[in-house]
């Protein structure tokens, strides 16, 4: 113990971006009498995805006044202590990616759409996350809608996004077609966390076909003869 308050003054590891912490002090006063102090670090419970979050203190300075005089005292400074804060979304249940249709698709230019979203509608992640698919139906691509790139990423801070299917205008009498997409595989650069499809991973649009065909009969000749 010391016989006045010390005031120490430590180095605090750069929380930018992350979303788990709340700012920390950098000093605290050890009281006179006393053997320490405690510096809080507060948990920020929020719905995103981030991973584990890390948080280091590192001692700079120690003094203490005595008789109107500043005392240093000895710290060492290579002296490092490191805090995790767990966070409880990248293993929680509502990360589950899945698909539904919101629209379908009509000649000559009205779009489909699906929307690829977290199952929990308040989910989010601190980072892009980008999600692969197929394309299946009968409808053909750049044939009935244009092609669709396979991938869609969600921004970070979004809780999904949408995959938008252009119809293809032509004179071709096909009658209504299909474009149905599955979900493959989930991908983030943020570590520590698995991302599971939903079961309902995969959906199809309907493509409206606005060309009809007419079947005209006549004959060759107006008037026809018995016996002939």
């Amino acid at each position: 113990t010391a016989a006045a308050d010390v005031k120490v003054v430590f180095y605090v590891s750069s929380i930018a971006g992350t979303t788990n912490i709340a700012p920390v002090q950098t000093s605290a006063v050890i009281p006179q009498g006393a053997n320490s102090v405690t510096v809080p670090v507060n948990v920020i419970d929020n719905k995103v995805i981030e991973g584990d979050e890390q948080v280091r203190v590192s001692l700079m300075l120690a003094q203490m006044k005595r008789f109107n005089k500043n005392i240093a005292l000895d710290v060492n400074d290579l002296d490092t202590v490191s805090l995790t804060v767990a966070d409880d979304e990248s293993n929680a249940s509502g990360r589950e990616m899945m698909i539904e249709k919101t629209a379908d698709a009509t000649e000559p230019a009205t779009p489909g759409a699906f929307r690829v979203h977290f199952a929990d509608a308040q989910l989010s992640a601190a980072k892009d996350v980008k999600v692969a698919y197929t394309i299946a139906g009968d409808a053909v691509a750049d044939a009935r809608y244009k092609q669709l790139s396979g991938t869609v990423l969600i921004p970070a801070g979004e809780n999904g996004a949408d995959i938008e299917v252009i119809p293809v205008d032509n004179t071709i009498v096909e009658g209504d077609e299909t474009a149905t997409v599955q979900l493959q595989t989930v991908s983030s650069s943020i570590p520590g966390v698995t991302w599971p499809l939903a079961a309902g991973n995969a959906a199809s649009v309907v493509i409206h076909d606005n060309d009809t065909l007419v079947v005209e009969l006549f004959a060759d000749v107006t008037t026809a003869e018995e016996g002939s």
